[in-house]
């Protein structure tokens, strides 16, 4: 799908707002067919680059979140994370734990959480569908 700069889109919404504002004065003072379908052409185009918008900024929402995290003298080595879509993955070693040569990969709207605590995971691999 085309992107397009926040800033051109944003500048755009606020031209197809002001042709509205104009042709709804022009109507108002001489109505004319060829005015009143002007106007719904440029109130559609901006409700259709409203939505177009909106679905971007929900698309770019939908990005994939990895948390990896190694407290208390724990360690997190070699391990290959591949997230895809809106995937959550969450990998955790606690209280001297190890992860080791372990990978996680995910397709979208995955969730996967690995923890270890006081253990330790070695060639471990997580691989969603």
């Amino acid at each position: 799908m085309a992107t397009v700069n926040p800033g051109a889109g944003a500048a755009l919404s606020v031209v197809l707002g002001a042709a509205c504002g104009y042709v709804t004065n022009l109507v108002t003072g001489e109505w004319s067919w060829s005015l009143g379908a002007g106007l719904v052409l440029l109130v559609a185009a901006a409700a259709a680059l409203a939505w177009w918008n909106h679905s971007q900024t929900a698309a770019a929402a939908r990005r994939a979140t990895v948390r990896q995290t190694a407290t208390g003298r724990s360690v997190i080595s070699g391990a290959r994370i591949t997230a895809r879509g809106d995937s959550l993955i969450t990998e955790t070693a606690e209280n001297q734990a190890t992860i080791k040569d372990s990978t996680i990969e995910t397709t979208r709207g995955a969730e996967v959480e690995r923890k270890a605590d006081d253990s330790r995971i070695e060639n471990s691999h997580i691989v969603t569908d």
